[in-house]
């Protein structure tokens, strides 16, 4: 049994969809691999600078590896503002270039797969080609590739159809995050 629903994209939603994505690929995961990769290179170039100086005690070890940590935190925190910055401005940017405003699209999923289409073309994905799926509040992003998504607006489906979606994709064993 196929469902078919359309939907359109705003800004707003294509922003939010940007934001999503980051969300996911960083918070909590990411940002703690990030301090861990961050604060452990400069921990180690602290201590080999310490051990050539003849100065490797306890108390210096502490010191270099806090003073790693507290940088790699501090250049977290750097990052995370960068992307407040150009998050927006990237994503305003490609929503330009994609030509969707205003666009309705339609999404036709059975068991099988999704069919896509626009006026601006049209896919057809058997769900093994879709390689996850996310959702929040606000919004379901079929991912594609790590960075090319499909993004539903919750507020423009019905309640019965995003749980049929939802099921189709379960069903198919299309991870989720």
């Amino acid at each position: 049994m196929s469902r078919t629903f359309k939907v359109t994209m705003p800004y707003e939603d294509y922003l939010a969809a940007n934001w999503l994505m980051v969300r996911r690929n960083w918070l909590w995961r990411g940002a703690f691999r990030y301090v861990v990769f961050v604060g452990g290179l400069i921990s180690a170039i602290n201590l080999a600078t310490s051990a050539v100086a003849g100065k490797l005690d306890v108390t210096q070890v502490v010191a270099d590896v806090v003073t790693g940590v507290v940088f790699a935190v501090g250049a977290l925190v750097v990052t995370f503002l960068w992307l407040l910055w150009c998050i927006p401005r990237a994503a305003k940017k490609a929503y330009a270039q994609l030509f969707v405003d205003g666009v309705e699209t339609t999404y036709n999923f059975g068991e099988t797969g999704i069919h896509i289409a626009n006026s601006l073309g049209t896919s057809d994905f058997e769900w093994r080609h879709i390689t996850k799926w996310v959702e929040d509040d606000r919004l379901i992003l079929l991912f594609r590739t790590r960075l090319m998504f499909f993004c539903i607006p919750k507020n423009q489906i019905d309640a019965e159809t995003k749980d049929a979606l939802i099921k189709a994709m379960s069903d198919a064993s299309v991870p989720t995050r």
